[in-house]
């Protein structure tokens, strides 16, 4: 009787322990089973951002006027052909004249002065020699000032310096007479004009632009938010205003200093060179332009929803799940780059609400 009941005992017990060991086997499959899971894929990501812009030239000025004055000369329009060294406009130079003849007339007086008195120096200094001399023999009457030499010096430093002056003044009134006149360095045409009419009074702030119409770029106004996603030669597509056709070109030239827009935008400024210029491609024109670049061929990508905190990803490593740390690139519609913190033969959990409650690792 007493084994039959340990029989029975044992029969329960062993019952009892293979329904838990199958119990377990079926929890930890349908815990594993239970993860929906993506493999980790790479792509070809690109930034593509665009940029209101203007016509420009590689190679155009602003030129002012150094002094103020009275418009005198004013023989071109904007949209005239000029060449270089033309003189663009002039001031009106009858005061200029005036002092710069007052300057030679006060030249001329110092230098005849100066002449003189290196005539009178050199017949004292002979005279002073002679007496010297005959002192040395011991002929009487033969006497020798000793500041003699000094004073003649001083007299000759002096009248020096004054004819110095009066070189100067005839240089700077010269000069000025030079700035009364606008050239410019450049061939091309003249796109703007401040003044045009003669009479008008001219400040420092006048201003005349001058630019070449056969080296056209197209000049992008990049928000300063953007100016990580740009790079020299990459590709852009530039659409004017008013024209249906579409330009293409690269980015040839990105300037380092940030501009601040009448808007009250930050942008950085660059240089699309176009691979046609002829159309509707004007100096001045407006238009935008798409930019792509920041290419990469071989990006890890993950879907955005799956990533935690900006920080965080759920994956399955070797059938458990684990959370990893992870180092994060640009976001490309619903997928975000992965730069850093995946591992080979990870899978990506895709519902990481499934994920148990003290049945994961982190890292």
């Amino acid at each position: 009787m007493k084994n039959k009941q340990r029989i029975i005992i044992s029969l329960m017990c062993a019952v009892l322990i293979t329904a838990g060991v199958a119990g377990f086997f079926a929890w930890h499959t349908k815990q594993v089973t239970h993860y929906q899971t993506l493999p980790i894929t790479s792509g070809s990501v690109s930034n593509t951002i665009t940029a209101d812009g203007t016509i420009h030239s590689t190679q155009e000025v602003t030129l002012h006027f150094q002094t103020g004055g009275r418009l005198a000369v004013m023989n071109l329009q904007e949209g005239d052909s000029v060449y270089q060294g033309q003189t663009i406009a002039q001031l009106d130079t009858y005061a200029l004249q005036r002092q710069l003849t007052i300057a030679l007339d006060s030249y001329r007086s110092t230098r005849d002065s100066f002449d003189q008195l290196q005539s009178n120096t050199q017949t004292n200094i002979a005279q002073t020699q002679q007496k010297t001399l005959l002192t040395q023999q011991g002929v009487s009457g033969s006497t020798i000032d000793p500041q003699m030499y000094d004073i003649i010096k001083r007299i000759t430093d002096e009248n020096q310096a004054l004819l110095d002056t009066t070189v100067a003044n005839v240089d700077l009134s010269n000069y000025a007479l030079q700035l009364a006149s606008l050239t410019s360095p450049i061939s091309g045409i003249l796109t703007h004009a401040d003044v045009t009419t003669v009479g008008q009074n001219i400040t420092t702030a006048t201003s005349f632009s001058v630019a070449d119409p056969t080296q056209l770029v197209f000049r992008a106004n990049v928000l300063a938010t953007d100016s990580d996603k740009i790079d020299l030669g990459a590709q852009a597509i530039v659409r004017i205003a008013g024209d249906s056709a579409t330009h293409s070109g690269i980015i040839s030239h990105i300037y380092p200093q940030k501009v601040t827009l009448a808007s009250g935008q930050d942008v950085y400024q660059v240089d699309i060179t176009l691979d046609d210029v002829t159309g509707a491609l004007n100096l001045g024109k407006n238009g935008t332009a798409t930019i792509t670049s920041s290419v990469n061929t071989h990006a890890v990508l993950v879907p955005t929803w799956t990533i935690l905190n900006h920080q965080s990803l759920w994956v399955l490593s070797h059938n458990q799940p684990v959370l990893r740390t992870v180092t994060l690139g640009n976001t490309y519609n619903t997928s975000t780059e992965v730069l850093s913190g995946l591992q080979p033969g990870d899978q990506i959990i895709v519902n990481p609400g499934s994920v148990a409650a003290g049945h994961y690792s982190i890292l």
